[in-house]
């Protein structure tokens, strides 16, 4: 049969925080104090490292795919019909929280982050 650890996580888990007795007692190691070690550099041209740079980062770009997705060949009509009255729902309480939030900050806040948080509120809410 196993052994069951209840220190293993949660609480009265210090992660390593607090040594063992058993390591307390050990003698701390002793370090060579000879001379340094010697780190051999190679010098590479900037303009290298720059265009590995841009390679690197050309290679990551998010492909999108451009063809549209026609949802009758997925879903019935109803369901269409269900999913366009939620997204009416959803802009109309998106709306009223955005103008409570544009009222309340003002010109504080960006359109985005206005929009933002007001669809948070929203999901909340909902």
């Amino acid at each position: 049969m196993s052994e069951v650890k209840f220190n293993s996580f949660g609480i009265n888990n210090n992660y390593g925080a607090i040594n063992k007795k058993e390591d307390l007692k050990k003698e701390p190691e002793k370090k060579d104090e000879g001379q340094p070690a010697v780190v051999q550099q190679k010098n590479v041209d900037a303009n290298k490292v720059l265009d590995a740079l841009n390679l690197i980062g050309a290679q990551n770009f998010a492909q999108v795919s451009t063809t549209k997705i026609d949802p009758a060949r997925f879903l019935s009509d109803e369901r269409i019909a269900s999913i366009e009255d939620s997204m009416k729902l959803f802009e109309k309480g998106v709306e009223k929280y955005a103008g409570a939030i544009k009222e309340e900050f003002g010109s504080n806040l960006s359109e985005e982050t206005v929009y933002a948080l007001a669809a948070e509120t929203f999901g909340r809410e909902a």
